[in-house]
C-alpha cells in the first residue's frame, strides 16, 4: 500500500526523524499494514510482548515508569489502542483483568 521503493530518496531525507511503526500482516486480507505508534505505546506493546499480563496492567506499569498517574487517561487511550490492534488483527487477543 506504500510505494516506498518508488520514492525519491531526497524527498524522504527531508522527512528524516524517529518513527515508531508496527508492521504486520492482516490475518484475513493478508495485506501488509503499518501502524504508527507513539514512544509510549511502543513501550506498552513491548511490555505486553515480554510479559504475560493484561493490557490494563501494562498501561499502569509503563505509565508509572513515565510519570503518568491518571488511570482514567491511561485506560481510555490504552483501550482504544488495544481495540485498534485487535480489530486490525495486529494482535489476536489480550488478557483482561
Amino acid at each position: 500500500s506504500y510505494p516506498l521503493h518508488k520514492k525519491n530518496h531526497q524527498e524522504l531525507e527531508s522527512q528524516k526523524g524517529t518513527y515508531y511503526v508496527l508492521i504486520y500482516r492482516h490475518r484475513e486480507t493478508m495485506s501488509v499494514n503499518f501502524y504508527e505508534m507513539s514512544p509510549f505505546l511502543v513501550q506498552v506493546f513491548t511490555y505486553l510482548n515480554q510479559h504475560q499480563t493484561s493490557l490494563k496492567n501494562a498501561l499502569l506499569l509503563v505509565g508509572k515508569a513515565n510519570g503518568v498517574t491518571d488511570e482514567n487517561f491511561l485506560y481510555t487511550h490504552g483501550e482504544k489502542f488495544g481495540e485498534q490492534l485487535l480489530g486490525n488483527t495486529a494482535i489476536l487477543g489480550f488478557a483482561r483483568d
